[in-house]
């Protein structure tokens, strides 16, 4: 069975959720950096199979913040 995610941008932080509307402010597990989120994701398993613009630009960077759509096998 598959289970799917998304790593959302919000706050300044990465969160990974696992329904669409839920609230990244209670996500159980946040990142600084996405580089690091998807590190560790991909580690666990996780496969990035979408990429979506989220309509945000980081402050830092001045690049466009995407929002990615996560799968992995459930065990």
């Amino acid at each position: 069975m598959q289970r799917y995610a998304w790593l959302e941008f919000h706050d300044s932080m990465w969160h990974l959720l696992a329904d669409l509307s839920a609230d990244p402010g209670e996500s159980a597990r946040r990142w600084v950096d996405r580089q690091d989120a998807l590190y560790e994701l991909m580690s666990e398993g996780w496969t990035m199979i979408s990429k979506h613009p989220s309509g945000l630009t980081s402050r830092e960077t001045g690049e466009e913040v995407y929002v990615y759509g996560l799968s992995r096998m459930a065990h």
